[in-house]
């Protein structure tokens, strides 16, 4: 396996299956959203950041979670099944997909 990090808070791996085949990508947006959480739940976010020059809150309310916890996921899996798998499989976990990049 192969794991590197991409735009600045991404990460980009790559599990080599023992099989020849295609190589397929799966995508996760993982990044938070410039907001308030006004949920009033125990575990909501505190956190706050500078957005285009403002302080902001940070919440995860848009599926962002699941949708990591689902590649991470099928990576354990597949993982498993490294000597059954046809080709190779790339994992991106890919932040801000919603704005610009920020490569700095």
């Amino acid at each position: 396996m192969e794991i590197e990090s991409i735009a600045k808070t991404g990460i980009k791996t790559i599990l080599y299956g023992e099989k020849s085949g295609p190589t397929v990508v799966i995508r996760a947006d993982i990044d938070a959203l410039p907001m308030k959480e006004e949920t009033g739940l125990d575990y909501a976010s505190n956190v706050k950041t500078d957005y285009n020059g403002q302080e902001t809150g940070v919440a995860h309310s848009c599926g962002h979670d699941a949708f990591t916890a689902a590649v991470l996921g099928t990576a354990t899996v597949l993982t498993h099944l490294i000597s059954e798998l046809p080709g190779n499989m790339i994992f991106l976990f890919q932040p801000a997909e919603e704005g610009a990049p920020r490569w700095f």
